[in-house]
């Protein structure tokens, strides 16, 4: 009896330790996502492309690096749960 249920504590362990690398690993994107979405200087990647590119150029490529960094963040979040 004791044997079961010292190998039914060590399997459970293995298993929980598998569940907090996948957690640590949603919480990582999940940070990612937000701080593509808030936090990437919406200004200095702006400025620094207009010179480049052109206003309207360099605006749709900062919206779009921004929401396709928050999309990737989002999408990896959602791989690593399931």
């Amino acid at each position: 009896m004791n044997k079961e249920y010292e190998k039914n504590q060590n399997a459970q362990r293995k298993s929980f330790r598998k569940y907090r690398k996948y957690i640590g690993k949603i919480l990582l994107w999940g940070a990612v996502a937000v701080a593509s979405a808030f936090i990437i200087p919406y200004g200095g990647m702006f400025s620094a492309l207009k010179g480049l590119v052109g206003e309207s150029i360099a605006m749709n490529a900062t919206f779009l690096t921004q929401w396709g960094l928050t999309a990737g963040g989002v999408i990896v979040s959602l791989v690593n749960a399931v």
